[in-house]
């Protein structure tokens, strides 16, 4: 039987233009590796709708006094024949995760971005300090993302914009709630009852509940409205 993984998210009440295709990144699943030293971390995505999705550049950035060399892990859904990817430093401490799709013309070969997140790559660095390894963010300054998307087409009508701030999803960030319980007991033979409670859901709107079998893709099931 196959582990179901819950997660909850608060999202934050921050303006969304209507009307136009968006995107939400998650930096995931951390993971260190004793015996080659190293530290891996996946990028996510997902989609108000779903969109195919072509040459783009994720940028986040890092702490250089736990870590360095950040590289690419081969083993994502873009390292195929029909994208070149790679891996770059546009300032120290910042990451470029570099996404080219080489089908013009063609999106029967683009990667399919749907509305619920899922792993595009893994990122290495080395770990130089393991008491240092947190503050990894993804770039948002001015009022946008570094983060550059675009649906397969890559002309200016086809860019696609975060979200808002709330669903630039950061291993340091903190959530605008403050839980003081939460538990998941079986409730039947085929689900799990999820309670909270909270002490604090300043500028929060609601909590999606997710839920997973890989730890991958996550699926949302469920919409909780805060009470403010």
């Amino acid at each position: 039987m196959n582990k179901i993984l819950y997660i909850i998210c608060a999202f934050a009440l921050v303006g969304n233009a209507f009307g136009q295709e968006t995107f939400c990144l998650n930096l995931a699943n951390p993971q260190v590796n004793p015996s080659t030293n190293t530290w891996t971390v996946e990028i996510q995505i997902a989609g108000d709708v779903p969109y195919d999705l072509g040459s783009s550049n994720f940028v986040f950035d890092f702490n250089t006094d736990g870590l360095a060399n950040p590289s690419l892990v081969p083993t994502g859904p873009l390292e195929t024949d029909f994208y070149n990817t790679g891996v770059t430093n546009p300032d120290p401490g910042e990451i470029s995760y570099n996404v080219e799709y080489l089908i013009s013309g063609n999106t029967l070969f683009a990667l399919d971005v749907s509305t619920t997140l899922q792993t595009i790559a893994t990122i290495q660095f080395d770990i130089i300090d393991n008491s240092q390894l947190s503050d990894t963010d993804w770039l948002y300054t001015g009022g946008t993302t570094k983060t550059v998307i675009f649906k397969h087409g890559n002309e200016a009508g086809d860019q696609i914009f975060a979200t808002d701030i709330g669903c630039l999803m950061n291993l340091s960030a903190l959530l605008p709630i403050k839980l003081s319980s939460f538990e998941a007991t079986k409730h039947t033979a085929n689900s799990t009852l999820l309670e909270w409670e909270s002490t604090s859901e300043v500028n929060a709107s609601h909590f999606v509940v997710q839920r997973s079998t890989d730890k991958q893709v996550w699926e949302n099931i469920g919409n909780v409205k805060t009470k403010g």
